[in-house]
């Protein structure tokens, strides 16, 4: 169809001809992600169609993935093209471009290909208009500069209900979902146009990974990283992938893509793409732990932070290496790797100087932070237990809320699953994924969630007599670090140990350990409000947690 193109090259894009008519020019543009586009999406377009001041419609479809809700599938720019050929076919005055990156960025580029004099139209739904779109808050000074003038207009489409998001749900659910999305569809469509925009989306999901990895592969050869032997998922079933690269040269870097990420960033959640700022936190933790000369493990370096794509790179520690949660889970509890480990948290408290925040400013910083606490203990799903429990995991929460608020600054907090994401190599651990790190924060908290894992799995794995010993030895490495500091905070780990292990049972992440259950669930809670009274010692309250005597 003639008034459909798919973005290429700018140069390929004639707005007019510059060297003939001087007529000012005015283009409509509408950006979004349209997958699918549907029936405001449309009145929108046609809207813009018919105004005399306008010669042109462009619709700027976003490069960005649209994943179907409950599934690991997604909706990618084609779909969206195709679809709006069905709906325009006939249509002049419309042209279809798929943005290299997002559609608003791709819109504000208009300013780079137009002409002084020309006018620009930027379409937005009715509630951006009214409140104010930040992502256009620069067309003011864009159209001093360039004098293009340009405003926003609201699409009128306030009296239309449907959504993309309920439609793309409608296509998860498969046959099921087939009628009511093709009723939602624009009026003018017919049977046959209905069928085929039903079978458009419905052939047009693919898994995410793949999806992805296509992106991922043009960024490795946008920057001339080398050339691919091979790219694999290390985390299959999940929107949130990171990939292990191998090139033909023996290097292997591992990659993190945050440029589909739309909306509000939360934390636990499955299914949900990389919230964007978490890479960029990780690069800034990664870059204060080398400053401070943390080198006692292997952490991996930064090769590549792509901010156009929000893509970050980053060398492979521990090669081949398994991770300690491994080891736990089938019993083997090495000593020396619980010292490392430990000690390595115990450099991360106990920097030799504050640190910049790693979320951008200490306001940030202490909101992640506190979404981090809430998360492992009044957010943990308690169910049915008693309301003991609910009432120590929220003292928890407000005793080290306090703490953080009144440590200094010399600590970067890891605040993640600490044995998942550390590798076992031949002479010392890796650490990696630190993309919940903050420079706010309370210690105990990532000494606790440690330690819960290792009496964890003690008890399912009837392993006590070794994780006891282990669990000594982290216990010395920290405090041997950490001097002084090791009075006020002991007690909190003793709850945040019992925390972690209820998080491990009724968390996000819930295990099965069906048999055992009643024991964990018992020592959890005994932990848990031990650790709010005095303790001038926790060893043998530890040492009895993870030899199953403390329940």
């Amino acid at each position: 169809m003639d008034n459909v193109t798919k973005f290429t090259d700018p140069s390929v894009v004639t707005i007019r001809d510059k060297n003939t008519a001087s007529a000012r020019r005015c283009i409509a543009l509408y950006p979004g992600a349209f997958r699918p586009p549907h029936a405001a999406h449309l009145t929108a377009v046609l809207d813009l169609a018919v105004r005399p001041d306008v010669d042109e419609v462009v619709v700027i479809i976003s490069n960005r993935c649209r994943n179907i809700p409950g599934t690991t599938k997604a909706l990618d720019p084609d779909v969206a093209r195709q679809i709006w050929s069905i709906y325009l076919h006939g249509v002049t005055k419309v042209r279809i471009e798929v943005a290299p990156h997002t559609s608003v960025k791709h819109a504000l580029s208009y300013f780079d290909r137009l002409e002084a004099g020309d006018a620009l139209l930027f379409c937005v739904g009715e509630t951006d208009f009214e409140q104010g779109d930040e992502r256009f808050e620069q067309i003011e000074d864009l159209s001093r500069c360039t004098g293009i003038s340009s405003r926003l207009v609201a699409a009128p489409t306030g009296s239309i209900t449907v959504r993309a998001t309920d439609l793309r749900a409608l296509l998860g659910l498969g046959e099921a979902g087939r009628e009511a999305f093709t009723s939602a569809l624009p009026a003018h469509l017919n049977a046959e146009q209905r069928a085929r925009v039903w079978e458009t989306c419905h052939n047009g999901m693919r898994e995410t990974g793949e999806i992805i990895r296509e992106k991922v592969l043009g960024i490795i050869g946008t920057h001339n990283l080398g050339d691919v032997k091979e790219i694999c998922s290390l985390c299959e079933g999940k929107l949130d992938q990171v990939y292990r690269v191998s090139f033909a040269d023996g290097r292997r870097h591992v990659i993190k893509y945050a440029g589909d990420t739309v909306g509000a960033e939360s934390v636990g959640e499955q299914l949900r793409f990389k919230p964007k700022r978490r890479l960029s936190a990780e690069r800034r933790a990664l870059n204060r732990l080398r400053d401070n000369g943390i080198d006692e493990v292997d952490l991996p370096n930064v090769v590549l932070f792509d901010k156009e794509t929000l893509t970050l790179v980053l060398t492979e520690v521990c090669q081949g290496g398994r991770s300690l949660l491994d080891d736990l889970k089938k019993g083997l509890f090495d000593p020396k790797v619980a010292s490392q480990a430990s000690h390595f948290l115990a450099r991360c408290h106990t920097l030799a100087a504050p640190i910049a925040p790693v979320w951008g400013d200490q306001d940030t910083d202490r909101l992640h932070w506190r979404t981090m606490l809430a998360l492992r203990t009044v957010g943990i799903e308690t169910g049915p237990a008693s309301w003991q429990i609910r009432n120590d995991l929220a003292a928890v929460k407000r005793a080290s809320d306090t703490a953080s608020e009144q440590g200094d600054r010399n600590r970067l907090l890891i605040l993640n699953d600490v044995p998942h994401n550390i590798l076992l190599g031949t002479q010392r651990i890796g650490v990696i994924d630190f993309e919940l790190c903050s420079s706010i924060g309370d210690p105990a908290y990532d000494l606790g969630l440690f330690l819960g894992d290792y009496i964890f799995f003690g008890l399912t794995t009837q392993s006590g007599y070794s994780g006891q010993i282990a669990l000594q030895e982290a216990l010395n490495a920290y405090r041997q670090r950490v001097g002084n500091r090791w009075v006020a905070m002991r007690a909190r780990v003793v709850s945040f140990a019992g925390a972690a292990m209820l998080s491990r049972l009724m968390g996000h992440r819930r295990m099965d350990v069906h048999p055992v259950e009643p024991r964990i669930f018992s020592t959890a809670a005994a932990l848990l409000s031990s650790g709010l009274r005095e303790i001038e010692e926790i060893d043998s309250i530890l040492g009895n947690a993870i030899s199953g005597r403390l329940a």
